[in-house]
């Protein structure tokens, strides 16, 4: 189970964190006011990294996307009714 850590104290310990994971001691999990922050770091696999895509990488169990906030969706949502015409179109 990944241990939680603070961006303040990441930033503090960087190296030591980066070792830890790198030689597998620990996995991290990136918090910011005590919440997740949707950044986990784990050791991936011994892998050549010059032949790895983005895509490759979402696609590996180590790679999970943080969700947008309630106030980006909400955002998001009230700019797509705003754009709508009179007879309920977006776009046309």
């Amino acid at each position: 189970m990944a241990k939680m850590i603070g961006i303040a104290e990441l930033q503090r310990r960087a190296s030591q964190v980066v070792n830890e994971v790198r030689s597998g001691r620990a996995e991290y999990e990136v918090t910011s006011h005590g919440g997740p922050v949707g950044v986990a770091l784990v050791r991936l696999p011994d892998v050549d990294p010059t032949g790895i895509t983005p895509e490759d990488l979402m696609l590996t169990p180590y790679f999970t996307a943080p969700a947008p906030s309630v106030a980006v969706r909400q955002a998001q949502l009230d700019a797509v009714e705003a754009a709508r015409d009179a007879a309920g179109q977006v776009g046309a």
